[in-house]
């Protein structure tokens, strides 16, 4: 990495052991340091706006997903008093597509 002129952050990175619940309970503890800092092992990472988890089921980043979108449709609720329905139905399809 340093030939490209990168550093690795070790206060910022994080470890995540994938596999199955079985095998992950059988893991022995262990830890990694970069440059002195210990990096953590996580549960779940978010790399790139992706949710992670150990088993790889993908279930935090749905329901990250599930809550940003009902956050945005309750926002344009609150706005459907004020808008036109034709107004309304391109917010909606805005946020759905």
């Amino acid at each position: 990495m340093s030939n490209n002129f990168l550093k690795l952050n070790g206060n910022k990175s994080e470890v995540l052991l994938i596999g199955s619940k079985s095998s992950l309970s059988k893991a022995p503890p262990f830890t990694i340091s970069i440059d002195d800092c210990p990096v953590h092992i996580s549960s779940q990472v978010k790399s790139l706006g992706v949710v992670f988890d150990s088993t790889l089921s993908f279930i935090p980043q749905i329901n990250n997903i599930s809550h940003t979108a009902f956050f945005h449709l309750r926002n344009i609720a609150r706005l459907c008093p004020s808008l036109s329905q034709y107004s309304t139905q391109i917010l909606v399809h805005a946020l759905v597509t």
